[in-house]
């Protein structure tokens, strides 16, 4: 059982890399696009706020968050 415990935390651990790749990445197109550091920070700042409620969601919900359920959050 440890094997697919330390699969799922490679996994999460990719997806948390990838995940702040994108960030940066989304960061500097829509920098590009609106001429502007300032827009850009104050759009990426919501994504937070919306994790928090998905977090809540779940707790409600009584569900655990799973690495499947990361990848649903992402998509």
């Amino acid at each position: 059982f440890r094997g697919e415990q330390e699969d799922t935390e490679k996994s999460m651990a990719s997806l948390a890399s990838a995940g702040i790749i994108a960030m940066f990445g989304i960061f500097a197109i829509l920098a590009l696009i609106f001429n502007n550091l300032f827009k850009p920070f104050f759009i990426l700042l919501s994504i937070p706020l919306g994790l928090i409620g998905v977090v809540f969601g779940f707790m409600t919900a009584g569900k655990q968050l799973s690495f499947t359920a990361m990848i649903g959050i992402i998509g």
